[in-house]
């Protein structure tokens, strides 16, 4: 049985959900999402928990103002942060708790909000004194291109190698899958994303990259 215990706005150190199971239940019915609603208790709590910390690992040192106290376990709620027409952002603002049901509903989904890199898949010649083969036949990065010939059939995929994405980084321009983050391999959530943005603080140190 997995208990989700839920800021309430006083920085409760046992807290692990920024919102109560019936919240999620009734923001989802409210918008149509029968997904959530076919998941069994201990899956809806555990999504929960799941967006929370990613909301936390993701956005926990960007967010407007200072954690209110020292052994919170949480990033909210926070003091000193203020909301765009300048009103007070108490205990956990509606756009978090909206987020978090968001998030949590794709945790459902995807299972994992921040998915590792795109992992190795080496060429394989079992006949070879080395079956794993070498670095050439890496997958490493993002695919980058795609071809497809008929008459003969042929297929192409061309991946982002360690090299380019080397050089991308150096000259501060990675390749960027998230317009609040600048970081490689996070997807986007856009209707989550686009409420956590109003909670994040603008003078801190995030480069959107745009065309």
């Amino acid at each position: 049985m997995v208990t989700i215990v839920a800021e309430d706005g006083s920085g409760n150190p046992d807290a692990n959900s920024y919102i109560t199971e019936a919240y999620a239940d009734a923001y989802h019915e409210d918008r149509g999402n029968t997904y959530w609603a076919a998941l069994c208790d201990d899956d809806r709590a555990m999504c929960l928990i799941r967006a929370t910390d990613y909301i936390d690992k993701r956005f926990g040192d960007k967010f407007r103002g200072y954690r209110m106290q020292k052994d919170q376990a949480l990033a909210w709620p926070r003091l000193a942060a203020f909301d765009d027409d300048n009103f007070t952002l108490d205990d956990v603002p509606a756009k978090l708790q909206k987020a978090t049901a968001e998030y949590a509903l794709r945790a459902a989904i995807y299972n994992v909000l921040a998915p590792d890199a795109v992992r190795t898949t080496p060429s394989q010649d079992m006949s070879s004194e080395n079956p794993n083969g070498d670095s050439a036949g890496l997958i490493v990065g993002p695919l980058k291109s795609k071809s497809v010939k008929v008459g003969p059939i042929e297929k192409s995929l061309t991946y982002e190698g360690l090299s380019a994405l080397a050089i991308a980084n150096s000259r501060g321009s990675r390749v960027t899958q998230s317009t609040i983050i600048n970081d490689l391999f996070v997807p986007q959530y856009p209707e989550a994303d686009m409420l956590i943005e109003h909670l994040i603080d603008q003078s801190v140190s995030i480069r959107l990259e745009r065309s």
